[in-house]
């Protein structure tokens, strides 16, 4: 949140000093286009860790509160050691998702990362949607500075 306000303070006062707003609007763009380019990246990532994964019956084991950040941590027991999984646990529906009398199939990768379904279809959907958003932001760019 303070980044954002940062952010808009700095361009608040390049507007006030008469910097053109298409060089504001380019450097709004350009930082648009970075965040979802690094996020594509991330997803990319996610995936090739997925590449030669096999999919493993696991059990729920626990949810612990991140250290770092507000979202839950989840793991499961696979083969009788416990394993975080990649994506924080989700907020909406724990009861339904998350039951210890429950075994579910999860993506388990050589790294022993463990990816659950969420996990999974998160990384899947993510990646497809970076791409085209990726693709969308490099033809808009290709149209305003090569016109």
């Amino acid at each position: 949140m303070s980044l954002l306000l940062g952010a808009i303070i700095i361009l608040l006062i390049l507007w006030i000093l008469g910097v053109s707003k298409w060089i504001i609007l380019s450097v709004i763009f350009a930082g648009m286009f970075i965040l979802v380019a690094g996020t594509t990246v991330f997803f990319v990532v996610t995936n090739i860790m997925m590449i030669g994964a096999k999919r493993v019956e696991a059990h729920y084991s626990r949810t612990e509160k991140n250290y770092w950040g507000s979202l839950d941590r989840v793991f499961y027991i696979i083969d009788g050691e416990e394993y975080p999984n990649m994506f924080p646990g989700e907020v909406a529906f724990k009861d339904i998702l998350y039951k210890q009398e429950k075994s579910v199939m999860v993506v388990f990768t050589k790294g022993r990362r463990v990816f659950d379904r969420n996990a999974e279809l998160c990384s899947r959907i993510g990646l497809v949607l970076g791409i085209i958003m990726t693709g969308i932001g490099v033809y808009l760019a290709a149209g305003i500075y090569f016109i």
